[in-house]
């Protein structure tokens, strides 16, 4: 399906989303969200119990029964079923890999999301879209109860999330706003909400900073709460905190970061 097709398809879908009461509310405090995500492990013995006691319901898992057995009631796994390699424009796992391990768990009650890629490249990869929605149709023809789910990269020129629209159930919009050379600049995040809107992307999560490397800083926890003040007047459905754990550093030292995220999980039950 072209780029054009699937855009037209998801603008009809944004507008009934927008006439059934879909559209942001002010504030967005009080909103219900599906997904109250995070990744990375913990250094509990499961690797997530402290990730769940603080309010998440959502963690990472791999394609396998007992991983998604080993989870609590009312918490869901993030299935992750292998990269796209920008270098080669190919998947990482095969088309008969996928058939046999989503068989595997098809139907599992713990299955959040089917996560197929991690920030694609279109610029280098201009068949990835396509690439992408073949992959999601594979899959939901396989297990077509939960959504599949990619994470877009911002980039420029354009819009980059316009050729995504329609390769997947939900797009991950993802634009950390605390560098070290920058700062904290939150109208990052509002610059992003605009571009989801205007490529009319119907269905999203977004990705939380809570996570630092040589170019990004960990936001302190008034920072964090202006995170999701921004994100909350968006149409998302969900959200994502990246990351638990992050090369050597784990929020368990930043107890004041998971006190605003164990606070900002109750306030959206």
């Amino acid at each position: 399906m072209s780029v054009a097709s699937r855009v037209a398809i998801s603008v009809v879908l944004a507008v009934l989303l927008e006439s059934c009461g879909g559209g942001s509310s002010a504030g967005g405090r009080d909103r219900a969200f599906a997904i109250h995500g995070c990744y990375g492990k913990d250094s509990s013995a499961s690797r997530f119990d402290h990730i769940v006691a603080d309010g998440f319901t959502v963690v990472d898992r791999g394609a396998f029964k007992d991983e998604l057995d080993a989870l609590p009631p009312g918490v869901k796994g993030s299935v992750w079923l292998g990269a796209y390699d920008n270098n080669t424009c190919t998947w990482e796992k095969s088309d008969d890999w996928i058939r046999s391990h989503v068989s595997a768990i098809a139907g599992h009650p713990a299955i959040a999301a089917y996560y197929l890629a991690d920030e694609p490249h279109v610029w280098e990869c201009p068949n990835a879209p396509d690439q992408l929605q073949t992959r999601s149709g594979l899959v939901k023809s396989i297990d077509s109860g939960p959504p599949t789910f990619t994470v877009i990269q911002p980039h420029s020129p354009g819009n980059p999330f316009t050729p995504y629209v329609g390769t997947v159930d939900v797009l991950g919009g993802e634009r950390f706003p605390c560098s070290h050379s920058g700062g904290c600049v939150m109208s990052n995040i509002d610059d992003t909400i605009r571009l989801l809107d205007e490529a009319h992307v119907p269905r999203y999560w977004v990705l939380v900073q809570a996570f630092a490397d040589s170019f990004y800083r960990m936001p302190t926890a008034d920072e964090l709460r202006q995170e999701f003040q921004h994100w909350r007047a968006s149409r998302m459905e969900g959200y994502l905190v990246f990351s638990w754990n992050f090369g050597t550093d784990n929020l368990e030292r930043h107890p004041d970061l998971i006190d605003v995220l164990a606070s900002e999980n109750s306030a959206s039950p």
